[in-house]
C-alpha cells in the first residue's frame, strides 16, 4: 500500500530521506547536517513542502517543492523526487508528482523548475513526458587534488602582488571591521553574472550571512578572497564534502568585471586546490554552465575533469497541467 505524508523534520526522517538521495545518486552523496540546515535556514517568504513516500510503512521515495533565493518569483517552484531503484516504474513517481501539483494549485503556478543529470534516462523520460523542457545545461567536474601539480602556477600569486592584488582566507581577513559587508556586495555582484533560470533577485545581508556562516559544511579557511588595497575583487569557498570524508566541493568562484583576464580567478582556483591538497582530500567536485566558457577553460587547466552534465528543465504552466 502506497502512502504520501508529509515530512515531519524528524531525525528518523531526515536519515530515511538521506538513505534514498544516497541511494538514488551514489556519485553526488550528501549529508544529513547539510538538509537540516537547509530545512530551518529557509527566508519567510520561501513556500517549501517536504513528503515522504511509503510502501507498507517503509520509507521508498521522497520529494516535494520550494522556491528560488536567487531568483525569486511567488509563482514559480523548484520541483524535485527520488524514487529508490527498485520500486521506479511501478506508479510511485507518478502518484508523487500528481499529489505535489494537486498541493501546489493553491498557490497558482506559472512556473516549475526541475533537475536531473542527463544520463539517468528514467528520469529525463519522466519529466520529458510531463512536458518540461531543457533549459540549461551545468557541467559537474571532478579534480583529485593530491594529483595536483602547482608547477605551472607558481609565478601566478607573485604576478597578482606586483599589480597589489593578494589571496587572503576569510579567516585572516578578520580583523577588517567591515568585512562581511565588502564580501557581501562582491558576492551579489558576481552572482548577478551566473547563469540561472529567471532573472536574479539577490538575497538581503542578514539572509546571505546566516547561510554562509551557520552552513555546516562551512570552512573559513577554504574560502579565499582576492584583495585590492581595501577592496575586495574576487573569491571562491571551498566547503565540506556533501557526504564523503574525503571530498571537498567548490562553490561559486567569481571576479568582479573590471579585475577579469588578470589571472585572479586561476589563482583562487589553484589556493582552493593546494588547500584541499594539504587536507588530504581526494575529490573535489564544482559545477558550471555550459555557457561559462571562461571558467570552463580555468577548470580545464587546473586539471578538473568533466562528467555528464545536469540539465535544468522547465514547466510553463496553462490552464491544463
Amino acid at each position: 500500500m502506497i502512502t504520501i505524508r508529509e515530512f515531519t523534520g524528524s531525525d528518523a526522517d531526515f536519515e530515511a530521506m538521506l538513505a534514498i538521495k544516497n541511494t538514488v545518486y551514489p556519485f553526488m552523496r550528501d549529508s544529513v547536517p547539510r538538509w537540516q540546515h537547509m530545512y530551518h535556514d529557509h527566508p519567510d517568504q520561501i513556500i517549501f513542502r517536504w513528503y515522504m513516500v511509503e510502501h507498507d510503512g517503509r520509507p521508498i521515495g521522497t520529494g516535494g517543492y520550494d522556491q528560488s533565493i536567487r531568483s525569486y518569483d511567488a509563482h514559480h517552484f523548484v520541483l524535485g523526487a527520488e524514487i529508490l531503484p527498485d520500486f521506479q516504474g511501478c506508479g510511485y513517481g507518478k502518484a508523487l508528482y500528481e499529489h505535489i501539483m494537486d498541493d501546489l494549485q493553491a498557490y497558482a503556478p506559472r512556473q516549475l523548475i526541475t533537475r536531473t543529470r542527463q544520463d539517468i534516462t528514467r528520469a529525463m523520460r519522466f519529466v520529458l513526458d510531463r512536458s518540461f523542457a531543457p533549459e540549461q545545461w551545468d557541467y559537474e567536474q571532478r579534480l583529485n587534488p593530491q594529483l595536483f601539480d602547482a608547477t605551472p602556477f607558481a609565478d601566478l600569486e607573485t604576478k597578482l602582488a606586483a599589480r597589489g592584488i593578494v589571496v587572503r582566507t576569510l579567516r585572516e581577513l578578520h580583523t577588517d571591521p567591515q568585512r562581511d559587508c565588502k564580501l557581501y556586495a562582491l558576492f551579489e555582484q558576481v552572482a548577478a553574472d551566473v547563469p540561472t533560470v529567471g532573472e536574479p533577485t539577490g538575497r538581503p545581508f542578514t539572509a546571505w550571512r546566516d547561510r554562509l556562516f551557520n552552513n555546516p559544511t562551512f570552512l573559513p579557511d577554504g574560502y579565499f578572497v582576492a584583495v585590492h588595497g581595501d577592496d575586495y575583487v574576487g573569491f571562491t569557498q571551498i566547503t565540506e564534502g556533501l557526504g564523503n570524508p574525503w571530498e571537498y566541493y567548490q562553490g561559486l568562484t567569481g571576479v568582479l568585471r573590471h579585475y577579469r583576464r588578470r589571472g585572479i580567478a586561476l589563482a583562487l582556483k589553484v589556493c582552493a586546490v593546494e588547500f584541499a591538497k594539504r587536507n588530504g582530500k581526494t575529490q573535489i567536485k564544482t559545477f558550471n554552465a555550459r555557457q561559462n566558457v571562461g571558467m570552463l577553460r580555468i577548470n580545464e587547466l587546473v586539471g578538473f575533469k568533466r562528467q555528464p552534465p545536469w540539465i535544468t528543465l522547465v514547466k510553463r504552466m496553462t490552464a491544463e497541467r
